[in-house]
C-alpha cells in the first residue's frame, strides 16, 4: 500500500496508508491531510488515485503559492514512485510501495527547496496580502518591484545574493557576466555594496557603495528595482 510521509518544519509529523480514492491537502481541519503551515490554503491540492491503475495524481486547487512536485510548480501531476510534493514549507513524500519499511525522508535536494519557501516563488501582491496578517513567517526577503508578475529572493543571515549578468541569484536582464551589487547577512543586519572599486548601486535614488538596509529600503540595479523587507510582518490591528 502507498504511503504518505509529511514533514514540516524539517521533522516527520506523521505517515499516512493511503487507501485509494482522493485525499484533501489543506489547513482546514475537516482534510484528510492537514497542514499547519500558513503559506498552505485551507484547501489547497488533492491526492487521488487513478481507477483501474495502481497509479496517483496530485491536482493543485488555484491557491496563491501553489503545488511543487519534485520542485516544479505543477497544476496535475502524476506521482513518480518516490515523489516529493511541496506545500508551502512542507515536504509530502509518496512511497508508491512503502511495504512498511521506515520513511527515507525528502532526499537531499528537498532539504534546500525547505530553505527556499514558497514566498522565493511569489509575486509582490501575493506577498503584501501575507504582510498583512503573519508574523514573522519567512524572514528577510529581496522583492522585485513592478511587473504583472515579480519574483521574491530570501535572504540567509550568514550568506550572499549577488545581483548582476550571467549565473547570478538575480539575474539581471542582458548580456555579460558581473556582479553589479551584492546583498549580505552578518550579524542579523543585510548591507548592500556594490563590489568593484568605482561600482556604485542605487538604494533609495541615491548612488551608494555600502548600505545597511531597513525594511522598505529599495535597490536598483541596471533595470532591476528590488525592495528590502526584514519579514512578513503582522498588521498592528490583527
Amino acid at each position: 500500500m502507498p504511503r504518505l510521509d509529511v514533514y514540516e518544519d524539517g521533522t516527520l509529523s506523521k505517515s499516512l496508508d493511503l487507501v485509494p480514492g482522493t485525499w484533501s491537502i489543506g489547513r482546514d481541519a475537516g482534510c484528510e491531510v492537514v497542514l499547519k503551515d500558513p503559506l498552505c490554503s485551507r484547501h489547497h491540492a488533492e491526492l487521488a488515485s487513478l481507477p483501474g491503475s495502481d497509479k496517483w495524481v496530485v491536482r493543485d486547487l488555484g491557491g496563491e503559492n501553489g503545488t511543487r512536485i519534485d520542485g516544479v510548480k505543477e497544476v496535475r501531476k502524476e506521482l513518480a514512485a518516490q515523489a516529493v510534493i511541496q506545500v508551502g514549507t512542507a515536504m509530502l513524500v509518496f512511497d508508491a510501495a512503502a511495504r512498511g519499511e521506515a520513511p527515507l525522508g525528502p532526499p537531499d535536494w528537498a532539504h534546500k527547496a525547505a530553505d527556499d519557501p514558497a514566498t522565493a516563488h511569489m509575486p509582490p501582491a501575493m506577498l503584501a496580502r501575507l504582510q498583512s496578517r503573519l508574523h514573522g513567517r519567512a524572514g528577510p526577503h529581496l522583492v522585485k518591484v513592478g511587473g504583472e508578475i515579480g519574483d521574491v529572493y530570501p535572504l540567509n543571515p550568514d550568506g550572499v545574493v549577488d545581483i548582476g549578468y550571467g549565473p547570478r541569484r538575480v539575474k539581471l536582464p542582458g548580456d555579460g557576466d558581473s556582479v553589479v551589487a551584492e546583498v549580505r547577512g552578518k550579524g542579523g543586519r543585510f548591507v548592500v555594496t556594490a563590489p568593484g572599486f568605482l561600482s556604485r548601486v542605487d538604494v533609495n535614488g541615491k548612488k551608494s557603495g555600502k548600505k545597511v538596509l531597513a525594511t522598505g529600503d529599495e535597490i536598483r540595479a541596471g533595470d532591476v528595482l528590488l525592495q528590502f523587507q526584514q519579514g512578513l510582518l503582522q498588521d498592528a490591528t490583527d
